[in-house]
């Protein structure tokens, strides 16, 4: 009888210690990562403790179950919860110990799941290549979507949104893009651990954002100039036009173009490599110099600008209170202005120049430089390399190519010292 008793007294102490060992230490600290939602933090806890080779064999079968536990429920990645379970089972411990009947447990789930959604884990795997052919991403979201209207029970679910919203991405559908990430991650909270659902979601919310503005601006000065026509048609400014106004009208074109030159050749500079690296070559030239035609669309902005505000100015000259006249003219400008000005930022500006100032002191930005990308700079360098002075050639592969743009370089130092 005493026997019996102290029998059980060992197995309920050891049970005690399991259950310690598994709510304490790095697991109870992880756990406690995990409620407030870093998983992130609580993941490393525990990869760190499997790095101490102090950490006792019980304990340590803890931290791998509690991995693979991590790796099946929150990231879906279960290659990796199978690696920490076979991990678990590989370690001395007893036979009845609770890690070993979940890993074997896990084993079997993971298994019938691979039964059950074969059909649905081939499609989802082949969705890791990635396309941009319009038929294939059309048939790819219609097979996604009809995935997930059938098996909502499916453990890859997440993987399905994930793979959908990239489709739809492609596709350039960024907001129903974004709603696919979105409800991946409410699925798979860690899915960023095994796919980068985090980076796409960003770029999808970037994108939209980006196109909605763009739309919004455009929108905006597409109403603005027709509301302008529209006043200016009604006033019929024309009956007191004189040449006094066609005269200021002309004045303010030339002092847009006399201002735009003189800053584009101030502020301009010639061809710059983008470092040693044989990246993009960038252009912040004067108007008329290789790689400048940025500038010429910058200008074309500007004598839109001009003009719009001349127009809806003479469309307003019918208001009775002269500083009623005055504010339409400037408002209208202004917002006309924050328009072209939003939809060419947008379109050559975002995402693809680079500013940068100029010296330390307090005007840095005031005297910087913006470089705007220059497509196709080879072949604009091969036809006139004598425009692009300190071109970087390391990268330049073909050799005749290369010999030649240097030997016009010599020439251009040859006559520089017979000129000096």
């Amino acid at each position: 009888m005493k026997a019996a008793a102290t029998l059980v007294t060992m197995l309920l102490s050891l049970a005690a210690l399991a259950r310690g060992a598994e709510e304490g230490g790095a697991v109870g600290a992880a756990e406690r990562c995990f409620e407030r939602g870093e998983l992130g933090e609580g993941r490393g806890v525990l990869v760190m403790a499997l790095r101490d080779r102090s950490l006792a064999t019980d304990e340590r079968a803890f931290v791998l179950d509690r991995l693979a536990r991590f790796h099946e429920e929150m990231t879906g990645n279960f290659e990796r919860a199978k690696e920490f379970s076979r991990a678990v089972l590989k370690l001395a411990t007893a036979a009845d110990h609770p890690t070993r009947a979940r890993a074997e447990a896990r084993f079997a789930r993971l298994a019938a799941g691979v039964r059950k959604y074969r059909e649905e884990y081939s499609l989802l795997d082949a969705m890791r290549v990635e396309t941009a052919d319009p038929d294939e991403l059309t048939a790819r979201i219609a097979r996604l979507r009809g995935l997930i209207a059938r098996n909502a029970e499916c453990p890859r679910l997440a993987e399905a949104h994930f793979y959908l919203g990239s489709a739809l991405a492609a596709a350039g559908r960024h907001r129903p893009a974004r709603r696919q990430y979105d409800r991946a991650l409410e699925l798979r909270p860690g899915l960023d651990f095994h796919l980068p659902v985090n980076s796409k979601l960003k770029r999808s919310r970037d994108t939209w954002v980006r196109e909605f503005s763009l739309w919004a601006a455009r929108a905006a000065l597409g109403l603005l100039l027709a509301g302008g026509g529209a006043a200016f048609y009604l006033s019929r400014p024309w009956r007191r036009l004189g040449v006094r106004h066609v005269a200021a009208a002309g004045a303010l074109a030339a002092a847009w173009w006399a201002f735009f030159s003189v800053a584009a050749r101030v502020c301009g500079g010639v061809a710059a490599g983008d470092g040693a690296g044989g990246g993009p070559v960038f252009v912040s030239g004067a108007p008329g110099s290789p790689g400048s035609e940025v500038l010429g669309v910058l200008f074309g902005y500007g004598l839109v600008a001009v003009a719009g505000s001349f127009v809806m100015a003479a469309g307003a000259s019918r208001l009775r209170l002269a500083w009623t006249r005055g504010a339409f003219g400037a408002a209208a400008a202004l917002v006309l202005a924050a328009c072209l000005m939003t939809v060419f930022f947008l379109r050559h500006c975002d995402r693809a120049g680079r500013f940068e100032p100029h010296g330390d002191g307090p005007l840095r930005h005031v005297l910087g430089t913006v470089r705007l990308p220059v497509a196709n700079i080879k072949p604009r360098a091969l036809a006139d390399p004598r425009s692009y002075p300190g071109l970087d050639l390391t990268n330049l592969d073909e050799a005749r190519a290369r010999r030649w743009i240097e030997e016009q370089y010599a020439v251009i130092e040859k006559g520089g010292a017979a000129g000096r």
